[in-house]
């Protein structure tokens, strides 16, 4: 057994002092919470997952990348928080992100910048207080009778914090169970991030639908992507509270959505729903984030969009004619993919029939389509890049 200030090395996993074991309740009401089953265990596909970065020297050095469907929207989700500590947290000025290699990171500060990510996804959902778990060996409650093994949930350790900084620090010092696959990094933040926001919170946010936080396939639910986005579990994209349907007839229950601008937003776009539901299903708060960073999904495939320029959501005189950059995940992107926005003139077709027009739209990718969601029939530039979303 190899000792090293706080703590210890045996097999696996390296021990860390301090903190409180899971309880039997909590073990069996988070498993509840995720899946909707107390009895659930996890697929080998998530029980290896955990926040992988490209190498350094790599296409792109700021990404974090995976090729496992179920996992990817946690992944990008987290994404957008790490760019946004990576580039406009970590940075004063536009001129500064400017003069600075800022998507050119070294392995050390990429993973400080992780962990500093991770650390105010916690504390925004725990609203200054924040919990993190960590793989342990053992487990200290009876697993006997009703409880069923997963060998992950029961072995979790609990640290708990009411300091930012303190939390930060711990987070640095020991970001290697959340980038390591043997430790489950991605079941371990999520467990952080629903002990931070606090079970009845969780249950809270979620009103009187019955909500999940991973679905059938454990894919990331809407709750769940709310709840990394904006620090709280609702089950809707659109502003505020809706208490009547589209036809003015009041709600059973009001639909809790969005209540303010969050640091990152989100997008979205599906060719199997109509025009209008993919405008309307996100509201103004995640449509114009704090920051230009946008988790997407289109088609049911997750992705991100961004910029260096933080003017973007601030000043609407930026939104004339910009840049804007498209990253997937995925190992399949070999090059970068800049689109330019401009906003000046309306999107025109060649056809001058409706029949004609509408088979032109028909052929607008999926990721212009998406965009417009947020810049109504804005002209878009791929700029040599072939059009693959």
């Amino acid at each position: 057994m190899d000792f090293r200030g706080d703590v210890f090395l045996s097999g696996d996993v390296r021990h860390v002092q301090g903190g409180r074991t899971i309880t039997k309740d909590e073990a069996l009401e988070i498993r509840k919470l995720l899946t909707g089953a107390n009895y659930h265990t996890f697929s080998a596909e998530l029980r290896r997952s955990c926040f992988t970065f490209y190498g350094p020297g790599g296409t792109f050095p700021y990404g974090l990348v995976t090729e496992k469907n179920n996992v990817r929207g946690i992944i990008i989700s987290v994404q957008a928080h790490f760019l946004n500590q990576l580039v406009f947290n970590s940075h004063s000025s536009r001129e500064e992100i400017y003069s600075s290699d800022v998507l050119h990171p070294s392995e050390t500060s990429r993973e400080v910048a992780l962990a500093y990510a991770l650390a105010n996804i916690l504390w925004q959902a725990g609203e200054n207080t924040a919990s993190v778990c960590l793989l342990q060996d053992g487990c200290d409650f009876d697993t006997s009778g009703t409880y069923v093994k997963d060998t992950i949930t029961e072995k979790i350790r609990i640290f708990e914090f009411q300091d930012y900084g303190e939390l930060k620090l711990f987070l640095k010092r020991h970001i290697d169970f959340f980038t390591q696959a043997h430790t489950h990094g991605v079941i371990l933040f999520i467990y952080s991030l629903i002990l931070s926001r606090g079970m009845e919170s969780v249950h809270s946010d979620f009103g009187s639908t019955r909500a999940r936080l991973l679905n059938e396939t454990e894919e990331m639910s809407q709750s769940l992507l709310c709840l990394i986005l904006t620090g709280r579990a609702v089950c809707y994209l659109h502003n505020g509270n809706v208490l009547y349907d589209g036809e003015g007839q009041h709600l059973a229950a009001a639909q809790h959505g969005i209540s303010g601008r969050s640091d990152v937003g989100f997008l979205y776009w599906n060719k199997e729903k109509d025009e209008i539901y993919c405008n309307n299903l996100v509201g103004s708060m995640l449509k114009t984030p704090r920051r230009p960073i946008w988790v997407t999904q289109i088609n049911g495939r997750w992705g991100l969009l961004f910029t260096l320029n933080p003017d973007l959501v601030n000043n609407w005189r930026s939104e004339h004619k910009f840049q804007i950059k498209y990253y997937t995940g995925l190992h399949s992107q070999t090059s970068e993919c800049n689109l330019t926005i401009d906003t000046r003139l309306a999107r025109t077709f060649q056809s001058s029939t409706a029949y004609g027009k509408q088979e032109e739209e028909k052929k607008i990718p999926a990721l212009e389509k998406t965009l417009m969601t947020k810049w109504q029939d804005a002209r878009i530039e791929w700029n040599g890049t072939t059009p693959f979303v």
